[in-house]
């Protein structure tokens, strides 16, 4: 029944990147899948923002998973470092609209082969509004073959709403209903996406390993399914609104 408002330039949601591995890759290929699903509605600022980041605290020297939101209405999924990554783009926003995401990765391999790049993109698929969406790809240096970790204490990132301390890049809009699976769930996009419906997802077949609905607090958000809580950030009582998807 509630919503999160980010305002754009100063407000995000963090977490302990330690308590989260469902998104981890140790070695290359190493078969680890993931899933993260929300539900956003931007705003009309057309500046890069970041929906959601998981990874190195220094994303030049580490690898990260990174969520934005890109131009007016295009969603960039990062996978890698700055310099060395996968990049997928896909048209999914309209602004003040909701729309909901599902962003997969089956865990297979990645690398520094060019003759092998369409491999490498078919790993990551978007899904918006339930559909599975048409997307440009992009590399550079031919991809990203090292860890993915939040396990570095004195360097690790888990935020919703804000890139590092380095880009910041902070999110100016509504989100809701966000989760993370250990597992490529784009076979089950249609019981997640529920028909545009807003529904428990706890109740799903294969569940969440982190879950967080935004009900009752700007300052601090549950982890439902696993034990990453998140605290919130520069955020006013008045953040919390009604207008749900």
């Amino acid at each position: 029944s509630k919503s999160l408002q980010f305002d754009g330039s100063s407000s995000w949601l963090q977490g302990n990147a330690t308590l989260m591995d469902s998104m981890d890759r140790v070695t290359n290929g190493d078969g680890n899948a993931w899933s993260i699903s929300m539900w956003v509605k931007p705003h009309s600022n057309t500046a890069v923002q970041t929906l959601f980041v998981y990874g190195a605290g220094d994303d030049y020297n580490g690898g990260t998973v990174t969520l934005k939101k890109v131009n007016a209405n295009n969603l960039t999924l990062l996978y890698g470092t700055v310099y060395n990554n996968i990049i997928t783009f896909a048209t999914a926003f309209n602004a003040n609209t909701w729309s909901h995401i599902l962003v997969t990765f089956d865990g297979g391999t990645t690398g520094d082969v060019g003759a092998d790049l369409s491999d490498y993109y078919s790993r990551f698929k978007v899904y918006v509004d339930g559909s599975l969406a048409s997307v440009i790809n992009a590399n550079s240096n031919v991809g990203y073959i090292d860890d993915i970790s939040g396990e570095d204490v004195s360097d690790n990132i888990l935020r919703f709403g804000r890139a590092s301390n380095v880009h910041n890049n902070y999110f100016d809009g509504l989100m809701n209903s966000m989760a993370i699976w250990s597992s490529d769930e784009g076979a089950n996009i249609s019981d997640i996406y529920n028909g545009g419906t807003l529904h428990n997802l706890s109740d799903l077949t294969n569940a969440p390993d982190h879950y967080y609905e935004i009900e009752s607090s700007t300052t601090t958000v549950t982890d439902i399914e696993g034990s990453a809580t998140l605290t919130g950030y520069n955020f006013a009582s008045s953040d919390l609104v009604t207008d749900t998807p």
